[in-house]
């Protein structure tokens, strides 16, 4: 049996669940709770996808009446750990203008923020801030910036080996009965409280869809993620999977890509947990896919340097720093929102 709400749809929906494949129809809509099992939606009426299986689509009967989600809460009613870092000094004040976001809009969270390197320590360190105690961290496998692209990949790669430390040392801060994990780019800002809805017992991995099925953005973005589950769960098997493979690519990374070829983003952190979560979809748990891009990964225009309008989050995206290393980016933070 399947289940639909009051959520905005487009497009078709793809709920994964667990059985056999299936087609049933086409429709306009693209939200899939998925069956009894549903375990994340999104909410103010933002597009989803919800899976936990094997795919099948279906079409909502527009005759069902909304459902009343008693099980569900929203996600900035229910505690978790926030965590984020910056790597190199350039990403400092980026950090600390998301941060700033954060406690505005989810003051009861937790943080967990890292900013590295360490002067003085060899490898990529990163001095850690929590509410229950600072230490220091170090990558366990050699890390060397060369001035190349892979200079970039080896960064985003950490972000997993990172997950999987907050997740372990912090996950459960201020006793929370399930690791909640939210991580959020050091480059991104909320302009409101965050609305997807969850089962708070469940074990969920959340995060912006990039593209359709079938095509080269069908996959994870890693700009704002949510990870739910127990200890030793499945989640967590996902998170050090996760982890693993990011290592071994920092230890050894794939050429960087000639640099008078036209530029093409992938094999990132993202990919990898697209990857992952693709070779692990029989486990039980629930993936829920946020297809609201521009709600939800609202790019700034990088011509006018202003903010996507109606953006519940800002990607400010230094990543173009990459793409365009001649270009002044990103603008500074009393331009971005018109404050003198």
């Amino acid at each position: 049996m399947l289940i639909w709400g009051s959520v905005q749809y487009a497009q078709r929906p793809r709920c994964i669940l667990e059985g056999g494949e299936s087609e049933n129809g086409t429709s306009d809509n693209k939200c899939c709770l998925g069956a009894v099992d549903d375990g994340c939606i999104s909410g103010g009426g933002a597009d989803h996808d919800t899976v936990t299986g094997a795919i099948a689509s279906h079409q909502p009967p527009r005759s069902l009446a909304p459902r009343s989600y008693t099980m569900h809460k929203k996600i900035d009613e229910l505690p978790a750990v926030l965590t984020s870092f910056a790597y190199r000094e350039e990403y400092f004040p980026e950090l600390e203008g998301m941060l700033a976001t954060v406690r505005r809009h989810h003051p009861t969270w937790h943080l967990v923020t890292g900013k590295g390197p360490v002067s003085g320590v060899n490898g990529a360190a990163f001095e850690v801030e929590s509410p229950q105690r600072n230490c220091r961290w170090t990558l366990p496998v050699p890390f060397e910036l060369d001035g190349s692209v892979n200079d970039w990949m080896r960064i985003v790669w950490m972000k997993a080996w990172w997950m999987a430390q907050v997740w372990d040392q912090f996950g459960s801060l201020g006793s929370i009965p399930i690791n909640r994990v939210i991580w959020l780019d050091a480059d991104a800002r909320l302009n409101g409280p965050l609305d997807i809805l969850l089962e708070p017992e469940k074990e969920v991995v959340a995060g912006v869809w990039g593209g359709a099925e079938g095509t080269e953005d069908d996959h994870m973005l890693s700009g704002f993620l949510v990870l739910q589950g127990s200890k030793a769960g499945v989640v967590e098997s996902i998170i050090n999977e996760w982890s693993t493979r990011c290592l071994a690519l920092i230890r050894n990374p794939p050429p960087p890509p000639d640099p008078r070829a036209t530029w093409h983003w992938g094999g990132g952190d993202q990919e990898v947990l697209t990857t992952v979560l693709s070779e692990m979809k029989r486990l039980q748990f629930t993936l829920c896919k946020l297809m609201d891009y521009d709600k939800y990964c609202g790019e700034a225009d990088h011509e006018t340097g202003l903010p996507k309008q109606g953006a519940l989050i800002d990607q400010w995206q230094m990543s173009r720093r990459v793409r365009k290393p001649h270009k002044k980016w990103p603008p500074p933070e009393w331009a971005r929102y018109g404050k003198s």
